[in-house]
């Protein structure tokens, strides 16, 4: 949601907003977002000094709306990650800079969420029938509305990697090799793992990843995997394991905690993440802790990113009490351990 203003203007249109957290509360991290959380990060230690650790899983490039609009809806173009954060401005001036000094602290290290969370095909197909729903955000530059009477997909267009025909699919392996090729510029290192918008990808796309550079898939418990002629929301299931290594030496890491301050907001999201903390370490696992950004953002609703701080902060100096000789990683640290294990 790119502003208050937005979101007022697609609420009074009609637009459900108010019902869909992300629309809600979710923007683009800026300084004060994400100067909070290096400080909150930065508040605890583990057994070895590390301080706590996010691994932000980034998206590198947005649609550029004015190119689109230019080509009447037949064209996608894009524009990079760092470029966006200029045209927000005021309080994104400097925000680029801190994720590169959260990369440098070792507390805020990007890993690969795919080249946009969008899917390109099925949105540009909407755009040129004239969805009123979907012409609506573009002309507000929102792709993630909660609704559009074209599209009956339940993540509508936010599933960058679904799929209903060949042809749809035809662009992503290229899409994934393009989105690994601007985060290696962009970030200055190749990405090394990988998470799905919306947890929905299929196995004939790993490949790509693994070109992109990707050797750790991460995921829920299960993988949700669409295929030609499925009916709409209907996927596959396939159960995954963390060290379950694919035909592409590839391995999976499952994330068995959830920490989500933002969504059924009268629950104690501190109580039950050290739940699911306490439950993965008694069958001797990592705890793999899923939260989301929309969590510590303030941009739209400063008491969403004040309420999301002072809960994580709590979490984790619960942690390191509870647990003295826990050790804070990266997914791409946890993935390296456990890829050295394999080999033994």
């Amino acid at each position: 949601m790119p502003s208050k203003e937005t979101y007022d203007i697609l609420l009074r249109k009609g637009i459900p907003v108010d019902q869909d957290r992300y629309n809600k509360y979710d923007t683009l991290a800026n300084e004060d977002d994400l100067a909070g959380l290096f400080e909150v990060l930065c508040s605890v230690k583990d057994k070895n000094g590390n301080h706590a650790k996010f691994t932000p899983l980034s998206l590198v490039a947005n649609p550029d709306f004015k190119r689109i609009r230019e080509s009447e809806f037949q064209e996608y173009h894009y524009e990079k990650l760092p470029d966006t954060l200029k045209k927000y401005g005021g309080s994104y001036t400097n925000t680029f800079s801190l994720w590169l000094e959260g990369i440098e602290k070792k507390i805020f290290v990007p890993q690969f969420h795919g080249r946009e969370h969008l899917n390109v095909f099925s949105w540009l197909q909407s755009l040129r029938a004239g969805s009123p729903e979907t012409r609506l955000g573009f002309e507000h530059q929102v792709f993630g509305l909660p609704v559009d009477s074209f599209l009956k997909r339940k993540n509508l267009y936010m599933s960058a990697f679904e799929f209903d025909c060949e042809e749809e699919f035809r662009q992503m392996p290229e899409i994934i090799r393009d989105g690994g090729r601007l985060f290696n510029k962009i970030f200055g290192y190749k990405p090394m793992a990988f998470m799905a918008p919306c947890a929905i990808w299929s196995r004939r796309l790993e490949p790509s990843l693994g070109e992109a550079g990707i050797r750790i898939i991460q995921s829920g418990p299960a993988q949700y995997e669409p295929f030609f002629g499925a009916p709409a929301n209907k996927y596959k299931k396939l159960i995954r394991y963390t060290g379950e290594k694919n035909k592409f030496n590839q391995i999976f890491t499952v994330r068995n905690c959830k920490f989500e301050t933002s969504s059924f907001e009268e629950k104690d999201w501190v109580d039950s993440c050290l739940t699911d903390i306490r439950k993965a370490f008694s069958w001797r696992k990592p705890a793999i802790i899923s939260t989301h950004r929309v969590n510590f953002i303030g941009g739209l609703v400063p008491e969403n990113r004040n309420k999301g701080l002072r809960d994580l902060k709590k979490l984790l100096q619960q942690i390191v009490k509870i647990w003295p000789d826990v050790e804070f990683m990266t997914s791409a640290e946890l993935g390296e351990i456990i890829i050295s294990e394999k080999k033994k």
